[in-house]
């Protein structure tokens, strides 16, 4: 069962966080209410070291980057050493 249905079906408490922000109830304002929760959170907001959700994304685009060019190089590294030995073996 997905927690769309599950929430009105047990009369859960819907609980989340979007952008650092909490939507309806905060998670302690919840914890209040003494119900069973539904919670969407999302950790790496809320445990990284920078308290900014824009300089997280960026720094996440930074390393999806620095990851990507790391490949292509690797690629590019491999091509130039096969052609490297193909030249080498007369080839």
């Amino acid at each position: 069962m997905d927690a769309y249905r599950a929430i009105p079906k047990y009369d859960l408490l819907y609980v989340s966080d979007s952008g650092m922000m909490w939507r309806k109830h905060t998670f302690e304002a919840a914890l209040d209410e003494n119900r069973s929760l539904c919670l969407l959170a999302h950790p790496i907001s809320w445990l990284h070291e920078k308290d900014d959700l824009i300089a997280i994304i960026r720094e996440v685009e930074d390393d999806d980057r620095r990851r990507a060019a790391q490949r292509f190089d690797t690629f590019a590294e491999n091509h130039l050493k096969y052609y490297e030995r193909r030249l080498a073996e007369g080839v």
